[in-house]
């Protein structure tokens, strides 16, 4: 059976993914990359792209992204700009459930494009506030090329925004894959984050076996859905 490890920073991200693909793959997860140091070799590499960084990082550190952040990350103050994050996606969908090709489609197109640039730059904001960049992943897929030479890499992020593909591409990501979105519904984070993958399983597991095979027909310019089953 086909090998995948996926590596990422958060716990119920680790737990979600493993009880979902264990079974038709074998799945190997870790929050840090020291983990993998004595798992078989796998046949596709699968890292999360933000990571947290360091607020201050000496030379001599271990410059593992995964494992190494402050604890006294600002949450706090991006609380207000996280809202209006959630209100500018809100008024986007509201804006899409009432579109009116017939009479001012081209207007209320436009007007999700403004404000879906303006929710990117308030994500921006936040993910910087946080001090989560795409720099930690970047670092990681270097290090994982260079100990795994040959094994298809790919980013698997729920934050990649459009900007960050070019990144990835340059590295040697194979894919850019985005998490399907967290199920509305579940008492806990990883239960709507394994239901949000349950819906694109069949999808996924296509996608990863196409990368394994070394077809790239999942690359696009910019980073890849997984559709959910009919």
């Amino acid at each position: 059976m086909r090998r995948i490890w996926f590596l990422d920073d958060s716990d119920f991200e680790v737990e979600a993914f493993r009880e979902v693909f264990d079974g038709s793959f074998v799945v190997h997860t870790a929050l840090d990359a020291r983990e993998f140091h004595e798992t078989p070799s796998p046949n596709l590499i699968l890292l999360d792209l933000y990571f947290r960084e360091p607020h201050e990082r000496g030379s001599g550190e271990n410059l593992d992204p995964t494992r190494e952040w402050s604890s006294d990350a600002p949450v706090r103050r991006v609380l207000p700009q996280a809202t209006r994050v959630k209100r500018a996606t809100d008024a986007i969908r509201e804006t899409l459930r009432k579109f009116d090709a017939a009479n001012e489609g081209v207007d209320q197109m436009a007007e999700v494009a403004d404000l879906r640039q303006h929710a990117e730059d308030l994500l921006d904001n936040v993910l910087q506030e946080l001090n989560e960049r795409p720099a930690g992943g970047l670092r990681v897929i270097q290090a994982m090329q260079a100990k795994h030479h040959g094994i298809p890499v790919a980013f698997l992020s729920r934050k990649c925004q459009r900007e960050d593909v070019d990144q990835c591409r340059s590295a040697g990501a194979i894919a850019v894959l985005l998490k399907p979105p967290l199920s509305p519904f579940g008492p806990t984070k990883s239960v709507r984050a394994r239901d949000g993958w349950l819906a694109v399983k069949n999808n996924a597991i296509e996608i990863f076996n196409d990368l394994m095979d070394g077809h790239k027909s999942t690359w696009l310019s910019a980073a890849t859905r997984f559709r959910v089953a009919p």
